[in-house]
């Protein structure tokens, strides 16, 4: 197993969520195991995690150099049961799962290729 480079561009200001710790833990695992998945053939795998703070929303995005999503999946990777793994690896859940967390602490999830997946939380949401 590789190495994978995690790049972190987050605000020098605390941000929290209040949140129960294994939500965000589980929201944010699926997405990042994702990610992992993508990159299993990459030469230089990377993963970036950024937060962005403004009046609307706290936006936490992430990204990776794998090989993305393709283009018909993209409408409906939300939901339950769609996996493009051929593998049996995957169930088709984590990120519906992710969704139904994100959309229960009042924010969203989005993926619109080729962009990255963006979480987005009430702006008086707190973000650790």
């Amino acid at each position: 197993s590789k190495s994978i480079e995690i790049i972190r561009d987050f605000p020098a200001e605390t941000v929290y969520v209040h949140a129960l710790e294994e939500q965000l833990i589980q929201l944010f695992s699926n997405i990042i195991n994702n990610s992992i998945e993508a990159l299993k053939d990459i030469t230089n795998p990377q993963i970036k995690i950024s937060i962005t703070i403004s009046r609307k929303n706290n936006i936490i995005t992430i990204q990776d150099n794998g090989i993305g999503i393709e283009e018909k999946h993209a409408t409906d990777i939300f939901e339950p049961f769609v996996t493009s793994k051929t593998d049996r690896h995957g169930r088709g859940l984590g990120l519906f799962i992710s969704k139904q967390i994100a959309l229960n602490l009042s924010g969203n999830i989005k993926y619109r290729p080729p962009d990255p997946y963006e979480i987005a939380m009430a702006p008086n949401s707190k973000f650790f």
